[in-house]
Protein backbone atom coordinates (compact mmCIF):
# COMPACT_ATOMS: atom_id res chain seq x y z
CA UNK A 1 0.00 0.00 0.00
CA UNK A 2 1.35 3.41 -0.99
CA UNK A 3 1.57 6.07 1.75
CA UNK A 4 -0.09 9.37 0.96
CA UNK A 5 0.76 12.62 2.71
CA UNK A 6 -1.86 13.81 5.12
CA UNK A 7 -2.79 17.48 4.85
CA UNK A 8 -5.41 19.17 6.99
CA UNK A 9 -8.50 19.75 4.83
CA UNK A 10 -12.13 20.41 5.59
CA UNK A 11 -15.16 18.75 3.95
CA UNK A 12 -14.84 20.88 0.80
CA UNK A 13 -11.20 19.94 0.30
CA UNK A 14 -9.72 23.36 1.17
CA UNK A 15 -6.74 23.75 3.46
CA UNK A 16 -7.82 24.60 6.99
CA UNK A 17 -4.44 26.09 7.90
CA UNK A 18 -4.69 29.76 6.93
CA UNK A 19 -1.20 30.74 8.06
CA UNK A 20 0.26 30.16 4.59
CA UNK A 21 -2.47 32.22 2.92
CA UNK A 22 -2.03 34.93 5.56
CA UNK A 23 1.71 35.04 4.88
CA UNK A 24 1.04 35.33 1.14
CA UNK A 25 -1.48 38.10 1.78
CA UNK A 26 1.03 40.04 3.88
CA UNK A 27 3.80 39.68 1.30
CA UNK A 28 1.37 40.67 -1.47
CA UNK A 29 0.28 43.78 0.46
CA UNK A 30 3.88 44.87 1.11
CA UNK A 31 4.97 44.42 -2.50
CA UNK A 32 1.80 46.12 -3.75
CA UNK A 33 2.51 49.09 -1.48
CA UNK A 34 6.08 49.33 -2.73
CA UNK A 35 4.84 49.03 -6.33
CA UNK A 36 2.45 51.95 -5.84
CA UNK A 37 5.02 54.25 -4.21
CA UNK A 38 8.25 53.42 -6.03
CA UNK A 39 7.82 56.20 -8.60
CA UNK A 40 8.15 58.77 -5.81
CA UNK A 41 11.87 57.98 -5.70
CA UNK A 42 12.31 59.80 -9.01
CA UNK A 43 10.91 63.00 -7.50
CA UNK A 44 13.85 63.46 -5.13
CA UNK A 45 16.66 62.68 -7.58
CA UNK A 46 19.38 65.29 -7.82
CA UNK A 47 22.24 65.41 -10.28
CA UNK A 48 20.65 66.39 -13.54
CA UNK A 49 18.97 64.62 -16.42
CA UNK A 50 21.36 61.66 -16.51
CA UNK A 51 20.67 60.81 -12.87
CA UNK A 52 16.93 61.14 -13.45
CA UNK A 53 17.00 58.82 -16.47
CA UNK A 54 19.07 56.30 -14.52
CA UNK A 55 16.61 56.42 -11.61
CA UNK A 56 13.64 55.99 -13.95
CA UNK A 57 15.27 52.96 -15.60
CA UNK A 58 15.97 51.41 -12.20
CA UNK A 59 12.39 52.07 -11.07
CA UNK A 60 10.95 50.51 -14.23
CA UNK A 61 13.10 47.37 -13.88
CA UNK A 62 12.08 47.03 -10.22
CA UNK A 63 8.43 47.45 -11.18
CA UNK A 64 8.73 44.61 -13.71
CA UNK A 65 10.22 42.33 -11.04
CA UNK A 66 7.55 43.33 -8.52
CA UNK A 67 4.77 42.69 -11.06
CA UNK A 68 6.17 39.20 -11.74
CA UNK A 69 6.31 38.51 -8.02
CA UNK A 70 2.73 39.71 -7.53
CA UNK A 71 1.56 37.46 -10.37
CA UNK A 72 3.40 34.48 -8.85
CA UNK A 73 1.82 35.11 -5.44
CA UNK A 74 -1.63 35.35 -7.07
CA UNK A 75 -1.10 32.04 -8.87
CA UNK A 76 0.11 30.29 -5.73
CA UNK A 77 -2.66 31.69 -3.54
CA UNK A 78 -5.37 30.74 -6.06
CA UNK A 79 -4.01 27.20 -6.28
CA UNK A 80 -4.51 26.87 -2.52
CA UNK A 81 -7.70 28.92 -2.20
CA UNK A 82 -9.78 29.27 -5.40
CA UNK A 83 -11.79 32.12 -3.81
CA UNK A 84 -8.66 34.24 -3.21
CA UNK A 85 -8.84 37.67 -4.85
CA UNK A 86 -6.06 40.25 -5.09
CA UNK A 87 -8.56 43.11 -4.98
CA UNK A 88 -9.41 42.31 -1.37
CA UNK A 89 -5.86 43.04 -0.22
CA UNK A 90 -5.04 46.67 0.43
CA UNK A 91 -1.50 47.88 -0.08
CA UNK A 92 0.80 48.50 2.85
CA UNK A 93 2.90 51.56 2.09
CA UNK A 94 6.58 51.13 2.92
CA UNK A 95 8.04 53.12 5.81
CA UNK A 96 10.48 55.85 4.98
CA UNK A 97 14.02 54.93 5.84
CA UNK A 98 15.82 58.09 4.83
CA UNK A 99 17.24 58.93 8.23
CA UNK A 100 14.75 61.70 8.90
CA UNK A 101 12.85 59.67 11.47
CA UNK A 102 13.14 61.23 14.91
CA UNK A 103 14.85 64.47 13.89
CA UNK A 104 12.07 66.63 15.32
CA UNK A 105 12.04 64.76 18.63
CA UNK A 106 15.82 64.83 18.94
CA UNK A 107 15.96 68.57 18.33
CA UNK A 108 13.15 69.14 20.85
CA UNK A 109 15.01 67.08 23.45
CA UNK A 110 18.18 69.09 22.81
CA UNK A 111 16.25 72.35 23.17
CA UNK A 112 14.77 71.08 26.44
CA UNK A 113 18.25 70.14 27.73
CA UNK A 114 19.65 73.57 26.90
CA UNK A 115 16.67 75.41 28.40
CA UNK A 116 17.19 73.93 31.89
CA UNK A 117 13.54 74.61 32.67
CA UNK A 118 10.26 72.80 32.07
CA UNK A 119 8.68 73.66 28.71
CA UNK A 120 5.32 73.01 27.08
CA UNK A 121 5.05 71.03 23.87
CA UNK A 122 3.95 74.17 22.01
CA UNK A 123 7.04 76.08 23.16
CA UNK A 124 9.23 73.18 22.09
CA UNK A 125 7.43 72.94 18.75
CA UNK A 126 8.01 76.61 18.00
CA UNK A 127 11.69 76.40 18.94
CA UNK A 128 12.22 73.18 16.95
CA UNK A 129 10.40 74.70 13.98
CA UNK A 130 12.81 77.63 14.00
CA UNK A 131 15.79 75.30 14.47
CA UNK A 132 14.79 73.33 11.37
CA UNK A 133 14.41 76.52 9.33
CA UNK A 134 10.61 76.51 9.00
CA UNK A 135 8.55 79.63 9.41
CA UNK A 136 6.15 79.69 12.35
CA UNK A 137 2.97 79.05 10.38
CA UNK A 138 0.32 77.24 12.38
CA UNK A 139 0.50 74.25 10.03
CA UNK A 140 4.24 73.73 10.58
CA UNK A 141 4.04 74.29 14.33
CA UNK A 142 1.10 71.86 14.59
CA UNK A 143 3.08 69.18 12.74
CA UNK A 144 6.04 69.59 15.08
CA UNK A 145 3.69 69.77 18.06
CA UNK A 146 2.09 66.44 17.13
CA UNK A 147 5.44 64.70 16.62
CA UNK A 148 6.86 65.98 19.91
CA UNK A 149 3.71 65.21 21.91
CA UNK A 150 3.50 61.65 20.56
CA UNK A 151 7.13 60.90 21.27
CA UNK A 152 7.38 62.65 24.63
CA UNK A 153 4.23 61.00 26.02
CA UNK A 154 5.96 57.61 25.56
CA UNK A 155 9.10 58.72 27.37
CA UNK A 156 7.51 60.09 30.55
CA UNK A 157 8.97 58.38 33.60
CA UNK A 158 12.02 56.97 31.82
CA UNK A 159 13.76 59.97 30.26
CA UNK A 160 11.32 62.79 30.81
CA UNK A 161 9.35 64.12 33.71
CA UNK A 162 6.07 65.96 33.40
CA UNK A 163 4.46 68.67 35.48
CA UNK A 164 0.73 68.21 35.21
CA UNK A 165 -1.30 71.32 34.62
CA UNK A 166 -3.46 73.03 32.08
CA UNK A 167 -0.43 73.00 29.80
CA UNK A 168 1.76 69.99 30.60
CA UNK A 169 5.39 70.95 31.03
CA UNK A 170 8.15 68.47 30.28
CA UNK A 171 11.64 68.35 31.73
CA UNK A 172 14.65 66.06 31.36
CA UNK A 173 15.12 63.71 34.29
CA UNK A 174 18.50 64.10 35.96
CA UNK A 175 19.38 60.45 35.48
CA UNK A 176 19.32 60.92 31.70
CA UNK A 177 21.09 64.25 31.48
CA UNK A 178 24.46 64.40 29.73
CA UNK A 179 26.31 65.15 32.98
CA UNK A 180 24.79 62.13 34.68
CA UNK A 181 25.71 59.92 31.71
CA UNK A 182 29.32 61.12 31.78
CA UNK A 183 29.47 60.60 35.53
CA UNK A 184 28.29 57.00 35.10
CA UNK A 185 30.90 56.42 32.38
CA UNK A 186 33.66 57.74 34.62
CA UNK A 187 32.53 55.62 37.56
CA UNK A 188 32.34 52.57 35.28
CA UNK A 189 35.87 53.17 33.96
CA UNK A 190 37.25 53.60 37.51
CA UNK A 191 35.65 50.43 38.83
CA UNK A 192 36.53 48.18 35.86
CA UNK A 193 39.46 45.82 36.45
CA UNK A 194 42.65 46.67 34.58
Amino acid sequence: MKATPITPRDRTGRHTDQSFINALNRRYALIKGRYETIEQECETVTGGAAALIEAQDRVESEKVLMKRTLDAIETLARSIDPDWRAGRISAIAPRRRDGSTGKITRSAANILRKANRPMTVRELARAACEAHGFDLEERNVARFDNAIHTSFSRKVGRQLGVIQGPPKRYFILEATSEAARQDRRLRGAASSPS
